[in-house]
């Protein structure tokens, strides 16, 4: 090998982007398939906002980009598959840019209120920039070790990430807005039957909502906690109560023992209530993953983040279940 040919930091960085590519197509081509089963499945949104195009449009463009980033990933030496790739992503950064400039405007106007004060979608337009980029052109080839070590770190990257900066960004940006009701999900009760911090906190949250005239119905879904006999959801309630919200405008789920049972209990409750819009109150690293599981059995809802009276030591590492919990949740989602 020459010392022209020689993969140097460029090589190293386009064989990373590569993997990247196939990742992203993987799971693009994964989610085509779960919409085309499941009119309700929509997680473009997730990546790049494509809802300004139909639903059909929208998957054909996943669709067809998947296929150009698989194809570079697995072939960048042919010039049709670079320029394909190139192509691809370079829509792909603008559709991004696009949506960086739909949610200042969205701020601007009070539809959402974030805590980080840039979108998800930055990173997305400069991923895809980044690929485009390199996709124009061949590189060395990286030896083996190399390639394997990379394939690797980048794996181990994009499955911690994901989850991550789902929570960072998305969990973190109030969506509150007029709606039929708001679900508040429960949370531990202490020994001597009081509200935990976190569950204060959330029944307090939709309390406001509630104030604020966003909601005329809180539903409280939780269940009965086996170490101390306190159902959660009555705990919620006295606490409503207490707070000014007539009983009469309270319903309660005591069979939301997990999310998955939240959404269905609550689902069926609103179909049969006639309500449609929905507001859903947890902590703000809970809601990417509640957000997944509404949109999968059917109804489109919108997340507030609980409000946090105190420092919850337990944070971090509920943080840290909710990233194995949100893959679980989201191939659930997919692949049934």
């Amino acid at each position: 090998m020459t010392e022209a040919a020689r993969p140097g930091r460029g090589a190293a960085i386009a064989f990373g982007l590569r993997v990247l590519a196939a990742w992203l197509a993987t799971l693009t081509l994964l989610n085509v398939a779960a919409a085309l089963r499941h009119p309700s499945f929509d997680q473009t949104v997730w990546l790049i906002d494509l809802r300004p195009l139909d639903h059909g449009a929208a998957l054909a463009a996943s669709g067809v980009a998947a296929l150009a980033l698989g194809a570079w990933a697995i072939a960048p030496q042919r010039r049709s598959c670079r320029i394909a790739a190139v192509a691809a992503s370079s829509v792909f950064a603008v559709a991004a840019v696009l949506d960086v400039v739909g949610f200042y405007r969205a701020w601007g106007r009070g539809e959402i209120a974030p805590r980080a004060p840039v979108p998800l979608s930055v990173l997305t337009a400069g991923t895809f920039g980044a690929i485009a980029i390199v996709a124009r052109r061949s590189w060395p080839a990286l030896p083996r070790p190399a390639r394997l070590l990379t394939i690797a770190g980048v794996s181990g990257a994009l499955v911690l990430l994901v989850p991550l900066l789902q929570i960072l960004f998305f969990g973190t940006t109030d969506y509150r807005r007029p709606a039929q009701a708001a679900v508040v999900l429960g949370a531990r009760v202490m020994p001597d039957g009081a509200a935990s911090v976190v569950l204060g906190d959330r029944v307090r949250t939709g309390v406001e909502l509630y104030r604020q005239g966003l909601v005329d119905t809180l539903v409280f879904s939780g269940g009965l906690e086996p170490d101390t006999g306190y159902d959660e959801t009555e705990v919620m309630r006295s606490l409503a109560i207490d707070e000014g919200v007539p009983a009469a405008d309270i319903v309660l789920d005591p069979g939301g023992t997990s999310t998955a049972a939240t959404v269905t209990d609550t689902v069926r409750l609103f179909a049969d209530r006639g309500i449609g819009s929905v507001l859903v109150v947890s902590h703000f690293y809970h809601l990417p993953r509640i957000k997944l599981a509404y949109e999968r059995a059917g109804l489109e809802v919108y997340t507030v983040p609980s409000a946090q009276s105190a420092i919850v030591p337990q944070t971090p590492s509920n943080v840290a279940r909710e990233v194995p919990a949100l893959w679980v949740y989201y191939l659930r989602a997919a692949l049934t």
